[in-house]
């Protein structure tokens, strides 16, 4: 009687040993990021965030309202900077860096070798519907969310997002031929103070986005 429950142990065993080898271990990888199509508010965050890092500048034109304003954080002012610049800016500082390790424009441009931006938001993330004065019978909706990027320059300099670095972006909803989408209607960066956070070093230089953007202006 001993042996019959011992042998139905045995057989149980090798039936479901196969079934373990077949389950791979250790490839569970995150999916790759993928555009996606601009029918969610976080879509435009998801967008700006992968166009930047992949130095997509035609991403960056889809996604940008026409009416679109860039708003640099007061710290970042200085000589000949704005405080805010158009869409057709936009887009020149924004082309100028992503060639700028291809083709650099004059006078020289600095050679940005390599990007990598996290705009920090999730599904949880809260849009607050606004009425803007520019378009009083529109709703926009708002959200300030924290970012980090790592930017290697050529010659060894690496440029940082300063601790908690946040910027807020308004976003639209707009009638096209594929149906309604969003679109990013204004960008305000640095919501925190630099005097406390900036850092820098002979090799690495904490800063804003914003401030990025500025050394590929075209009076730079």
């Amino acid at each position: 009687m001993m042996g019959f429950p011992r042998t139905l142990l045995l057989l149980f065993a090798l039936t479901i040993v196969p079934a373990c080898e077949d389950d791979p271990v250790g490839t569970d990888t995150p999916p790759a990021p993928t555009f996606l199509p601009l029918t969610s508010r976080n879509a435009v965050l998801n967008n700006v965030e992968l166009a930047w890092t992949q130095r997509n500048a035609e991403r960056i034109d889809e996604l940008l309202d026409a009416a679109f304003t860039f708003f640099l954080f007061p710290g970042d002012l200085g000589s000949g900077i704005p405080e805010q610049w158009s869409r057709a800016d936009e887009m020149e500082v924004t082309g100028r860096l992503f060639r700028s390790n291809t083709q650099p424009e004059p006078p020289m441009d600095p050679v940005a070798r390599s990007l990598d931006f996290d705009i920090q938001f999730s599904d949880e993330t809260e849009w607050t519907p606004v009425v803007p004065q520019s378009a009083p019978s529109e709703t926009w909706y708002v959200t300030t969310v924290f970012y980090t990027f790592t930017m290697a320059m050529e010659g060894d300099l690496t440029y940082h997002a300063i601790p908690r670095a946040g910027a807020q972006f308004a976003v639209r909803e707009v009638a096209t031929a594929k149906g309604n989408e969003w679109r990013l209607v204004e960008w305000r960066d640095g919501r925190v103070p630099l005097s406390s956070s900036l850092q820098s070093s002979t090799a690495t230089e904490a800063t804003t986005w914003g401030a990025i953007k500025t050394l590929y202006g075209s009076s730079s």
